[in-house]
């Protein structure tokens, strides 16, 4: 019996061993995988063209909740926007209804500097510049919009409503 007793509390002694060291590398694998998950999860939250589809969907559910989603997810993604005015454009869409115009009206104007055939970034400036009582620049940046598509209806009707003197919250778009 003795002998049986030694033998068991060795055996247990070895599964204590063992499930010691298999619990440590289950938690170094659940830690790398944790931190894989992370990188992962920074990668996709700073994708430009992951965020431009975000911004596009949240924006276009048009309720207040949705811009300051689209506020949220867009913001990792602006150290790669370089270059695309969409981005800039639909951030600045996303500020503008959340009631930060001034904020708005810079990346609006960093949409038509980093791409200036982007014409809705024009469309978005127009607004913005017209709201901060430049209607000459307003009008110039519709000019613009109207090089790139011509006899476009938002701009045509954005033209009439600032020579109606609509506010940026009458404005159709």
């Amino acid at each position: 019996r003795k002998a049986m007793a030694l033998v068991l509390s060795a055996s247990m002694l070895s599964q204590n061993c063992m499930v010691t060291t298999i619990g440590s590398e289950t938690e170094e694998f659940a830690t790398e995988v944790s931190v894989q998950n992370a990188e992962a999860e920074q990668q996709a939250a700073e994708d430009l063209e992951l965020s431009l589809w975000y911004g596009f969907a949240y924006n276009n559910l048009d309720i207040y909740p949705a811009y300051y989603r689209s506020l949220e997810i867009m913001k990792p993604a602006e150290k790669n926007a370089k270059g695309c005015g969409a981005w800039y454009y639909r951030y600045s869409i996303a500020l503008t209804y959340c009631g930060k115009p001034a904020e708005a009206m810079e990346y609006a104007e960093k949409a038509v500097t980093e791409e200036p055939t982007y014409p809705w970034g024009w469309l978005q400036a127009a607004k913005l510049r017209y709201h901060f009582g430049s209607t000459e620049g307003a009008l110039q940046a519709i000019e613009e919009g109207l090089k790139l598509v011509p006899d476009d209806y938002e701009f045509l009707t954005l033209r009439k409503e600032i020579g109606l003197g609509y506010t940026l919250e009458q404005l159709e778009y």
